[in-house]
């Protein structure tokens, strides 16, 4: 079954009692198979629990692919985003300090300039609006808060000094757009921060909270989708009743903790790597 398709719910759950119908013995590992399955199509769950499990059984935690396409796509909007606010800033930057650089009097254009910041950051907010739901939300932002505060701050010293020496300013309205570039610098920053602080949380500690963030109902959907696979487990005879309800009482997220813990990846207790 494809990872696309995985990501439905009725396609998720055929494939956890397709699981437990071919297999021949149940190991330790199948338990982290079959709940990687459950939880396929889940935005956090499944990165969270690649951290923990079996290294063999990785493969039914991958969340659903993205067409080559796509990929590529995103690939070339990540550069030309990155690109464009460098060109955009240095642009602005010359409407703006420009004049005062120059000393020759001539006139601030803040209205072209802030309009320059204001579509810099229109780009930046895109993929923060992307991004904001991934899991690695916040990692390498420190670059992009960089790029954002730096021109922000020059421009503002710029848009003072001239100010205070009496030059020339037109379109005020355009000092809006430099404060939407500070603003964006500053998010990134924060989102920067918070990804740092991550880091120093457990494996285990990530996965619990890739769970609570998910809604009851998905929660209600893979348990009854775990049931399911335990049920025909039980009666092929693969596993005891008794076996069968220890693993239906385990928490969301801890199937495989619960019943296969030995084969467990060793870092529960260690700070989450970070790609």
């Amino acid at each position: 079954m494809s990872r696309q398709r995985a990501a439905n719910p009725s396609d998720r759950r055929a494939a956890v009692v397709a699981l437990a119908e071919a297999a021949l013995t149940w190991e330790p590992r199948d338990w982290w198979r079959l709940e990687g399955l459950a939880w396929a199509g889940t935005k956090r769950v499944p990165l969270a629990q690649a951290q923990v499990a079996p290294p063999t059984t990785l493969h039914a935690m991958t969340p659903p692919g993205r067409p080559t396409f796509l990929t590529v796509l995103n690939g070339i909007w990540i550069i030309a985003a990155f690109v464009g606010g460098i060109v955009l800033h240095i642009f602005g930057l010359a409407f703006i300090a420009g004049p005062l650089l120059r000393g020759d009097g001539d006139v601030v254009d803040l209205g072209w300039g802030g309009l320059c910041f204001a579509a810099a950051a229109a780009l930046a907010l895109v993929d923060l609006v992307r991004s904001a739901s991934r899991p690695d939300f916040g990692e390498g932002s420190s670059i992009v808060a960089v790029l954002y505060l730096v021109p922000a701050v020059l421009a503002l010293i710029a848009i003072a000094a001239a100010a205070a020496i009496g030059s020339p300013i037109h379109g005020w309205i355009g000092i809006l757009g430099v404060i939407s570039g500070l603003a964006i610098g500053l998010i990134s920053w924060f989102a920067s921060a918070r990804a740092r602080r991550s880091r120093r949380t457990t494996p285990l500690e990530l996965l619990d909270r890739a769970v609570e963030s998910t809604s009851a109902t998905t929660r209600t959907r893979v348990r009854s989708d775990i049931a399911a696979g335990i049920a025909v487990l039980a009666e092929r005879g693969l596993i005891t009743a008794a076996v069968g309800e220890r693993a239906e009482a385990a928490v969301p997220g801890h199937l495989g903790l619960t019943m296969a813990p030995e084969v467990a990846r060793q870092v529960a207790a260690r700070p989450a790597a970070r790609g």
